[in-house]
C-alpha cells in the first residue's frame, strides 16, 4: 500500500521521512508509532527498566484506599475531534467512516461498476471492449520511446506518488501535518475503492496482447482497467487543488494547475512503462476527480453538523465511443490528455445527485488541513 511517509521498506535508521517499517530509531514521520514512549522508541529493555522503576517508586498500592481521581485526567474534546489519536489510529477511524458511506458496487451488466455515496450513484463505468484495447496498443509502442527519460520516475512512483505532489505544495509533519494526513488518507481510501472497481471490470493487461509490449516494471496481477495510479493521482490532485485554491477539478484542469499536471504525468508514466492503456488512465482520472470531490462534499456540505446535507459537486459516467464528434466521450483510438478531461468535466458538472451527508470525522480533518493553507 502506498504511504505518505516514504517507501514501505523504510530506512535503517528511520529518519524524518521514515518508512512504514522504519528503523530502530523511528523518526518524525506520519507513521510515528503509538508505541513510542516520551523519550524514545519502545523496546524490551525499556519495558524492563520501567518495570523495575515502577517497583522502586510506587511500591504496593491498593485502589480501594488510594486517593483515586474522581475524573480521569483527559482533555475535553468535541465529539468529532480526533486530535488525541495518532496518525495511524486517526486514519483508521476516518477511513472507516468514509467506507460506510462511499463504496463500490457491481453494475447492472457484466464487468461494470458504480461508486455510490450512500444510495446515490456518483460514478459509473464499464469494461472497454477488446477491440478498443487492440486499437490502444499503438500508444504503448509510441510511448515506449520515452522510457530512458522516465524510468527513474516510473520506478519511484511504484510505491510513492505523494512526494511528487509535495513538489508543488509544502507537505510535511511540521508545516502541514493535517494536510499530509488528509492526502495520505485520500490515497489509501481511493486505492480501496479502485481495487474493487478493478475486480468488477477486470480487463487484460497490455502484455496479454503482445510480448513486444515488454514492460519495464513488473505487471501487476490485477485488472488494467481503470488505472490505480491515475485514480489515486487525480484524487490527490483534486483534494490538493481544493486545499490550495478552494476550487474544484474543472478549474484545475482548465487552467492546467500544477497538481493536475503532476497527476497526468504520473498516469502517462504507466503507459510508458508498458502496464496500462491510455483508456485505463482516462477512466482512472475521471474516477479520481469524482472520489476527491465526494470526500470534499462529505467534509464541506454544511457547517452546522453531520445532520445537515448538501449536494455532490461532480457525478460522472465513463464510456468509450467510436463517435469522433463527442468531445466528452473517450474514443477507442484516443490518447489520454487533459484537454479530453476538461471537456468531460464540463459535460458532467451539470449532473445532479442526491444530497449527501456531512461526515463528522472527515469534516474535522478537512478543516484542520484547510486551516494550514489559510492566507
Amino acid at each position: 500500500m502506498l504511504t505518505a511517509s516514504g517507501g514501505e521498506s523504510g530506512g535503517e535508521s528511520g529518519g524524518e521521512s521514515g518508512g512504514e517499517s522504519g528503523g530502530e530509531s523511528g523518526g518524525e514521520s506520519l507513521s510515528g508509532s503509538a508505541a513510542r514512549h516520551a523519550g524514545g522508541a519502545a523496546s524490551r529493555a525499556l519495558s524492563w527498566a520501567l518495570t523495575t522503576s515502577a517497583d522502586g517508586v510506587t511500591g504496593f498500592w491498593d485502589p480501594d484506599t488510594e486517593n483515586i481521581a474522581s475524573t480521569p485526567q483527559t482533555a475535553a474534546l468535541a465529539p468529532d475531534d480526533t486530535s488525541y489519536l495518532t496518525y495511524k489510529h486517526r486514519t483508521l477511524a476516518i477511513g472507516s467512516e468514509l467506507c460506510r458511506h462511499i463504496h463500490a458496487v457491481p453494475g447492472e451488466g457484466a464487468y461494470s461498476a458504480h461508486i455510490c455515496f450512500d444510495d446515490a450513484k456518483v460514478f459509473s463505468v464499464s469494461k472497454p471492449g477488446i477491440q478498443t484495447l487492440r486499437n490502444q496498443l499503438r500508444w504503448l509502442r509510441t510511448y515506449a520511446d520515452l522510457r530512458p527519460d522516465r524510468v527513474t520516475e516510473i520506478n519511484l512512483q511504484i510505491s510513492d506518488i505523494l512526494s511528487f505532489f509535495g513538489g508543488c505544495g509544502l507537505l510535511n509533519v511540521h508545516a502541514r501535518k493535517y494536510s499530509l494526513e488528509l492526502m495520505s488518507l485520500v490515497q489509501k481510501f481511493t486505492l480501496q475503492i479502485d481495487m474493487l472497481i478493478k475486480h468488477y471490470c477486470r480487463t487484460p493487461r497490455p502484455i496479454d496482447f503482445s510480448p513486444k509490449v515488454f514492460p519495464i516494471i513488473q505487471t501487476p496481477d490485477h485488472s488494467t482497467f481503470p488505472s490505480g495510479h491515475a485514480t489515486e493521482a487525480f484524487a490527490l490532485a483534486t483534494v490538493l487543488h481544493r486545499l490550495m485554491t478552494g476550487k474544484g477539478p474543472m478549474d484545475g484542469v482548465k487552467n492546467r494547475a500544477m497538481p493536475f499536471l503532476i497527476a497526468h504525468r504520473i498516469a502517462v508514466g504507466r503507459t510508458i512503462a508498458g502496464v496500462h492503456f491510455p483508456v485505463d488512465s482516462a477512466a482512472g482520472a475521471l474516477m479520481g476527480c469524482v472520489i476527491g470531490e465526494a470526500i470534499f462534499a462529505a467534509s464541506n456540505t454544511a457547517d452546522e453538523g453531520p445532520s445537515e446535507r448538501g449536494s455532490l459537486p461532480l457525478v460522472a459516467t465513463f464510456a468509450v465511443s467510436g463517435d469522433d464528434s463527442a468531445d466528452h466521450l473517450f474514443r477507442d483510438r484516443q490518447d489520454f490528455e487533459l484537454n479530453w478531461l476538461k471537456h468531460k468535466l464540463e459535460k458532467d458538472l451539470g449532473n445532479q445527485a442526491e444530497p449527501v451527508r456531512t461526515l463528522a470525522l472527515t469534516s474535522w480533518l478537512w478543516r484542520q488541513a484547510s486551516s494550514e493553507w489559510a492566507q
